[in-house]
């Protein structure tokens, strides 16, 4: 929320149900099951309105006054909530919606992002416009005072002005290294100046770019992983460096620095997902053993 006292979440089994926290106390204030539909997102619009959005859904809830309580209860410290199903109406496509963010330039307006690329605007819990942003889903939307973004599963990030003007595009696929398969946007947020933003990618990657021209401030990745939708098998730590290798159904091995967590040197074997790793007694090289060229692909559909 945005005081930080209260956290929702939503989980994934069949009933989809909504949990809204006191964190700090340790306490699960209210819940409530959303049906059988999946849900992508919830966020907190203000301290007693949440929205949740995902397959064909949107649900707006409002804190609610509970019994007893007279009529000067501050609905801020209620834990009920009463949710109603947003309306798309004749003119917007009922769709998948992929991610949702209040937008504090607009009073009162809610943006998601759907998977034909379309942003939709909402005014209370009706449509009330879609902007042309992405190729592919818009999969995440990050708005601060300094303006808004929007990443889609193209690997593009679109910078918006507070009030929702397209200002610019960036193209992640000039930005992310060679190595990193999958550019699709995952995460996205201002620096606290707003001269800078960081982004996140398919491919387990992080990288810090300049607002004013979608620069690597870096020169290179922040972070990195391997791919998360597939598995690990391998992991051996150096015979005397603080250092540990792994591998996975990715194709790559990777050595990590035990102390900082950077990822210090990594390769892609093609042809088949590599189901184990270790060093030699010397620490000099790398042993890895690979499956059969589709036990990358098993390994994938294993994990969902």
């Amino acid at each position: 929320s945005p005081d930080g006292s209260r956290l929702v979440s939503v989980d994934t089994a069949e009933r989809h149900v909504m949990i809204v926290y006191d964190w700090a106390h340790e306490t699960a204030l209210f819940s409530a099951a959303l049906g059988p539909h999946t849900v992508l997102d919830a966020q907190f619009v203000d301290q007693t309105h949440i929205v949740t959005c995902g397959v064909n859904n949107v649900i707006f809830w409002s804190a609610v006054q509970g019994g007893g309580g007279g009529g000067n209860v501050d609905l801020a410290l209620t834990a009920s909530y009463e949710g109603r199903a947003g309306l798309f109406g004749p003119k917007f496509k009922k769709q998948a919606l992929t991610c949702v963010c209040p937008i504090p330039a607009i009073a009162g307006k809610v943006a998601t992002g759907t998977v034909s690329g379309e942003i939709y605007v909402w005014d209370g819990r009706k449509v009330c416009a879609s902007l042309d942003a992405h190729s592919g889903a818009c999969s995440v939307i990050h708005a601060a005072s300094t303006g808004v973004l929007s990443g889609g599963a193209e690997g593009k990030i679109i910078l918006w002005s507070p009030e929702l003007e397209q200002l610019a595009t960036f193209d992640m696929h000039a930005v992310t290294e060679k190595t990193c398969l999958k550019n699709g946007l995952r995460s996205l947020c201002f620096s606290g100046d707003g001269t800078r933003m960081l982004g996140s990618v398919d491919g387990c990657e992080v990288y810090e770019l300049a607002v004013s021209d979608g620069s690597d401030v870096n020169a290179g990745a922040l972070v990195r992983g391997h791919d998360v939708a597939m598995a690990v098998h391998g992991v051996c730590a150096h015979p005397s460096r603080k250092e540990y290798a792994t591998a996975g159904d990715d194709g790559s091995v990777r050595v990590w620095d035990i102390e900082t967590h950077r990822c210090l040197r990594m390769c892609y074997l093609k042809g088949a997902g590599i189901r184990c790793v270790t060093y030699s007694p010397d620490g000099t090289k790398l042993c890895v053993g690979t499956g059969t060229p589709d036990s990358a692909k098993k390994g994938k559909k294993a994990k969902k």
